[in-house]
């Protein structure tokens, strides 16, 4: 598996960024990330303001990792895309992590999937603004799956 992270919306205007677990799972895929050479990009929200500082900080020191900034209208797959371009890589696999489960993951998720072999959703490093998000809910397709950091590492 070659994998690239898509850590999406992580900024302090996202309420449900804010969760200190949230965050410290972010950050632990990202020192994996680093650790194993795979890309990363940081996905922000235009109008929305920088990522989490201490984000911010463990992608500065990676030089495999990028920041896109996603329009308003796109679930963020253009960028992506042409983040991975820029970074010379075309990976068969995304991990996905960071907020909204019921949104902007999802909306992601869903605009990949046509074009990629395997997405998965890392469940312990989302959060959402609805106090209880029903992973039920989420649109799953035969590529995209729902995974947590145990699962992942595990290699199950």
């Amino acid at each position: 598996m070659k994998p690239c992270l898509v850590v999406i919306d992580m900024q302090p205007r996202f309420r449900a960024s804010n969760n200190p677990d949230t965050i410290e799972a972010v950050i632990f895929l990202m020192q994996v990330s680093k650790a194993s050479k795979w890309p990363c990009i940081i996905l922000e929200a235009e109008g929305y303001g920088r990522s989490h500082e201490s984000i911010l900080e463990v992608a500065a020191n990676n030089q495999n990792c990028v920041i896109a900034t996603k329009q308003r209208t796109s679930d963020g797959t253009l960028e992506v895309f042409e983040s991975c371009h820029h970074l010379r890589t075309s990976p068969d696999c995304f991990l996905l992590c960071g907020v909204n489960s019921g949104a902007c993951v999802e909306d992601l998720a869903l605009g990949l999937h046509p074009h990629i072999r395997q997405i998965l959703v890392i469940t312990d490093a989302c959060n959402s603004n609805w106090s209880e998000w029903d992973w039920n809910l989420f649109r799953l397709r035969p590529n995209i799956q729902l995974t947590d950091m145990a699962r992942l590492f595990s290699g199950q």
